[in-house]
């Protein structure tokens, strides 16, 4: 049997009959055979390391984006190198030098702090190629890539027109990108599309605040007590992710407000912990495992060459799931 055989058969890079790849797999248990990974990137010019940059690490989004890319990735003999921002603009910078150092064969960008636009130019300038997911697609349009989405627009929409239907008239918008971002939140598909949404209905501009911070319970915490204490306060607070709604049920609680009788609450997100909290929340779910599988495929294809056009972006559609949390605005 060639040694050209035996490759295609632990490389998966040529069918090869189920009788023959039999007895290869049984010889490769038998000697005990290990690949040598190293040996193999310095034949191939590649390291087989796919680099994951998120913000929050405590996340469970994260999590599933994770599974989806495990899913593509492993069987095709890539591992995955995850690097954590924390939402800070400093950090991303090193994490994304520390990938670029270590010569990562693709980029999965799934949360970022901003202001990092030059060390992504770098990256794609030492032919890294990167998929974006969700918001990150709009922070950077100097450094163009492929995209992974929700419709946030559609998403906007979705929860203006329910918040709005159960009689509220007065909002806050928690989380969204910090003050070093490349991209104002207050910018971003899913607010304008809210803001739209209001206007389109007779509401006045102060009608909603943003209020900006990155992805954290502690923010989300911090966000929602400003929003709370003021004269007067919103009937309905809208986070951007699952941690800033943590942080708002929470502060709803310290504050001695019920959610949904005193104020309701809804999530740009959906994930278990949403589903089993008290109360459960109304939601915009994604489906993260599934952004996770197409950014992987979408590397894929550009490392082995079968895509060298414009940047792709796959958009799934929006919708909206009524829980306990959100309910008609009570009256004085």
């Amino acid at each position: 049997m060639s040694s050209t055989t035996v490759s295609h058969v632990l490389n998966g890079t040529r069918f090869v009959a189920e009788a023959t790849r039999t007895r290869v797999l049984a010889a490769v248990d038998a000697l005990g055979y290990r690949p040598d990974a190293a040996a193999r990137g310095l034949r191939s010019r590649q390291r087989y390391v796919i680099g994951v940059l998120i913000t929050n690490p405590h996340n469970r989004v994260f999590a599933s984006i994770l599974d989806g890319l495990d899913e593509v990735l492993t069987p095709a003999g890539y591992s995955i190198i995850v690097s954590a921002s924390r939402g800070e603009t400093d950090r991303e910078r090193a994490c994304l030098r520390n990938l670029d150092e270590q010569r990562v064969d693709g980029l999965v960008v799934g949360g970022s702090a901003g202001g990092t636009a030059d060390v992504l130019c770098r990256l794609r300038d030492h032919g890294v190629p990167m998929v974006y997911i969700n918001g990150v697609i709009d922070q950077f349009p100097e450094v163009p890539a492929d995209g992974v989405t929700l419709d946030f627009s559609a998403a906007g929409e979705l929860l203006a027109m329910h918040l709005l239907e159960l009689g509220h008239r007065r909002f806050a918008v928690l989380g969204g990108l910090g003050p070093p971002a490349s991209a104002s939140p207050s910018r971003s598909p899913f607010v304008l599309a809210w803001e739209r949404t209001l206007a389109n209905n007779g509401l006045a501009p102060d009608a909603s605040v943003v209020y900006n911070g990155v992805s954290r319970e502690s923010v989300g915490y911090d966000l929602a007590c400003q929003a709370l204490t003021v004269a007067d306060r919103p009937s309905a607070l809208v986070a951007l992710n699952t941690p800033l709604a943590v942080g708002a049920l929470l502060a709803c609680r310290d504050l001695g407000l019920d959610v949904p009788r005193d104020v309701s609450l809804a999530v740009l997100d959906d994930v278990l912990w949403n589903q089993i909290a008290a109360p459960s929340l109304t939601a915009i779910p994604n489906a993260w495992s599934d952004f996770g599988r197409v950014a992987g495929e979408f590397l894929l294809d550009r490392i082995a060459g079968r895509c060298s056009g414009e940047p792709r972006v796959k958009v799934f559609p929006a919708s909206l799931i009524h829980r306990e949390s959100t309910s008609e605005r009570s009256t004085p």
